[in-house]
């Protein structure tokens, strides 16, 4: 081989659709230290869950639903990490918990959040002249400046907000599973589905990331365990739990599954079981009254915000 070929792919595309992603680091994932600092931190960066009846009067939450679906549709279609969205979602929470908007300004605020969104998770960020396409050329690249400038203002500056994405593969690794690694994939990949559509639901705004990101989690394994295992292989699973529970009447292998997968949950997030189960039973209930799943998720919202009649 001569002295001067390389190994690497050097003539790469550009164009090519490779994004290098860092490896989740064993040490962050096993120091208590890391969950321990998100839980005691989270609260900081919740919003008012309370703002459209004591801040907002133009706006509605149907409209915020309306705007949270057209972000979560740009992200889609630009391919953006996973957390972008759902951090624009607390950057536009937070904003509307303090201050009063208009129900026309409203898409131009989600806009701003996603710009912002895109700089702290993305690289390289979205583009302003995109983003004004998306809307439809309602809002200008002047408005997108000067409302950046008044987001970060009023949120001062403190935008790396923590959402349920960071407790994601905290939870996880402390579970220790026993699912095949293609069912571990499924599993992140389906939490990571719950904790989108809860984003656009101002519903759970007044549940901790943690907690969403747990209930999440258990609905992500609920769904796994009655599709791809068999009794007797959820059986198996309950045995393995890391927790035993008594044994109780009536109970399936899958139920007594589930009751032991809600205690490690608590331990690990010192969140209370029924709050969690109710958070829980909240992302059932929407995924049934939305007809959607983890597997297909389209958006049909239309681009400029003004069209809908509010």
């Amino acid at each position: 081989m001569d002295k001067m070929d390389l190994l690497c792919c050097e003539n790469a595309s550009v164009e090519l659709d490779m994004k290098c992603k860092a490896y989740l680091d064993p040490v962050l994932l096993k120091d208590d230290r890391v969950l321990l600092n998100l839980l005691n931190l989270e609260e900081k960066y919740m919003p008012n869950s309370s703002y459209f009846s004591c801040v907002q009067t133009d706006v509605e939450p149907h409209m915020r639903e309306i705007v949270a679906h057209w972000m979560l549709q740009v992200c889609q279609e630009e391919r953006q990490e996973e957390e972008v969205f759902t951090l624009a979602m607390n950057m536009m929470d937070r904003f509307l918990s303090l201050v009063k908007v208009r129900r026309d300004q409203l898409q131009l605020l989600g806009t701003v959040c996603l710009f912002l969104s895109s700089k702290i998770k993305e690289s390289p960020p979205l583009d302003p002249r995109l983003l004004v396409q998306y809307t439809d050329n309602s809002v200008t690249l002047e408005e997108i400046r000067k409302w950046e400038l008044l987001v970060l203002s009023r949120l001062k500056w403190d935008l790396a907000a923590i959402t349920p994405h960071a407790f994601l593969d905290q939870i996880i690794a402390r579970l220790h599973l026993s699912f095949p690694e293609s069912e571990m994939r499924m599993v992140r990949e389906h939490a990571t589905f719950f904790i989108t559509v809860c984003a656009t639901d101002v519903r759970f705004t007044s549940n901790p990331p943690s907690m969403v990101a747990a209930a999440a989690v258990a609905s992500a394994i609920q769904g796994i365990l009655p599709r791809h295992h068999s009794e007797e292989m959820a059986a198996a699973a309950a045995a393995a739990a890391p927790i035993t529970v008594a044994p109780r009447g009536g109970l399936t292998a899958a139920q007594l599954y589930m009751q032991e997968l809600y205690h490690r949950l608590h331990a690990i997030t010192q969140i209370d079981t029924d709050c969690l189960k109710e958070c829980h039973r909240q992302i059932e209930i929407w995924t049934q009254n939305n007809g959607e799943s983890p597997s297909a998720s389209t958006s049909t919202t239309p681009t400029d915000m003004r069209e809908v009649m509010f």
